[in-house]
């Protein structure tokens, strides 16, 4: 049963996770009282190179495994051979426990779903000479490759999904908009691109209050024209809620 910070009092909560993806949120909105509109903005399909495949065939000659995404352990674990030496590093509450449930060791989880709060974190320890590999989807922000080099480390990729472009939504959410949606949760940058270009930058979606889950996100959902930004600490279901009941007092 959910925790609720409060009662939702039938906020309409567009939902934006992936297909498969958007399960736990959704049934924590509704079980504090919101209502769920579902239009997914990315869609998620494996993708594993052979030259990626043997670099997680040979995990076990890396020091630090670097997932970033619950996708990425998703999709990874097919072709993963990790050694009893590597480090295991998760970002994301999410992605530390499906690693967990396939018995394997997590052993850092940096205190923000970010690349920037792994790069921060005292625990990462000394990084000069280490050999990284960051398991991700195609074509990632290249911040934390950049920041593991500069601490001296070498750093390579296993990419093993892709994000491709979902369906558009219907004329008829559009056309109901106001009716539909009180407040959107986006959590990723490519999301927030994809909403603006789906919908066109129409007003009614611009004018609707966003959630989104770091600074980063807000910045540039505010710099795209969305008028009403919100930032939830993280993208957990817990967050988010809290976010939400913020959006109900305001109305209120």
């Amino acid at each position: 049963m959910t925790d609720c910070p409060c009662d939702l009092n039938g906020l309409k909560v567009l939902v934006t996770r992936p297909e498969g993806q958007a399960e736990v949120l959704t049934r924590a909105i509704l079980d504090c009282g919101g209502r769920v509109e579902r239009l997914p903005l990315l869609a998620i399909e494996p993708d594993v190179l052979e030259t990626d495949r043997e670099k997680l065939e040979k995990a076990f000659q890396f020091n630090d495994l670097v997932f970033v995404s619950p996708n990425a352990v998703r999709h990874s674990l097919d072709f993963l051979r990790p050694g009893e030496s590597s480090r295991i590093i998760a970002i994301g509450e999410a992605t530390a426990a499906l690693l967990d449930d396939q018995a394997l060791r997590v052993d850092l989880v940096p205190n923000h779903s970010t690349s920037e709060a792994l790069l921060g974190d005292d625990r990462l320890g000394e990084m000069q000479g280490r050999k990284v590999l960051i398991i991700r989807g195609h074509g990632g922000r290249e911040l934390l490759a950049d920041g593991f080099r500069a601490l001296g480390a070498d750093v390579e990729y296993a990419e093993v999904y892709r994000r491709t472009m979902p369906p558009p939504p219907s004329p008829e959410l559009l056309a109901t908009w106001r009716e539909r949606v009180d407040a959107m949760i986006v959590t990723s940058e490519e999301m927030m691109k994809n909403l603006v270009e789906l919908t066109d930058f129409d007003q009614n979606v611009m004018q609707t209050p966003l959630i989104v889950i770091s600074e980063r996100l807000q910045y540039s959902a505010e710099t795209s024209g969305f008028q009403h930004v919100l930032q939830a600490g993280n993208p957990y279901p817990a967050d988010l809620l809290v976010a939400l009941c913020q959006l109900v007092v305001r109305r209120n």
